[in-house]
């Protein structure tokens, strides 16, 4: 949470998440792929948002600011989703095929401006959430989500806590690790149509 703190941490890699959901989006033809992310105060928001450049950049595709929305959780109101959406289309090319949210919340709320606009998710938008919430399995369509390895994180956390306890290991250093999480695909990240 802060770069300037020295601790032992364990977290997931949420840039390689979101390059992973970039990447599967570009896999399935995506061009124009817009990605609703958190303001840049916001260092897990910066880390996400890097993966999705990343992918971007290795795919060879421009990353567009018009394609690029930031705001805090709270404000990403479907009323907000539904503005962004009018912006887009009063120049129907500039509209995106794919969708890449910091959050599962953002991706429900995507999901949900979309359907009532009577866009197919998963056929003419696609959609790509983050965190794997239980809820995702129930919404139709299912939401393509990256799941955060808790299994892991929670192993490597006592895994280090235990070398730390044996070796004594108070301020001696910071000890971390970034554990890389998964892709759930789902029925809402489809090819381009």
């Amino acid at each position: 949470s802060n770069p300037d703190w020295s601790f032992s941490w364990v977290d997931t890699d949420g840039g390689a998440g979101t390059r992973l959901a970039t990447e599967h989006l570009v896999a399935q033809g995506h061009q124009r792929i817009a990605f609703f992310g958190w303001p840049n105060e916001s260092l897990v928001g910066k880390h996400r948002e890097q993966g999705y450049l990343q992918a971007l950049a290795q795919a060879g595709i421009p990353s567009d600011d018009t394609l690029m929305v930031y705001n805090m959780l709270t404000e990403f109101t479907e009323t907000y989703i539904h503005n962004i959406f009018d912006r887009w289309l009063e120049t129907p090319h500039d509209f995106p095929t794919a969708i890449v949210a910091v959050s599962d919340d953002i991706a429900i709320r995507v999901l949900n401006v979309a359907l009532r606009r009577g866009m197919k998710v998963g056929q003419e938008l696609s959609i790509v959430g983050f965190d794997d919430v239980p809820i995702l399995r129930y919404i139709t369509p299912g939401v393509t989500s990256i799941r955060q390895p808790l299994q892991r994180i929670s192993e490597t956390i006592i895994s280090m806590l235990n070398q730390q306890i044996e070796h004594q290991r108070h301020g001696d250093g910071q000890h971390t690790a970034l554990i890389e999480p998964d892709l759930i695909i789902r029925a809402s990240s489809g090819g381009v149509r």
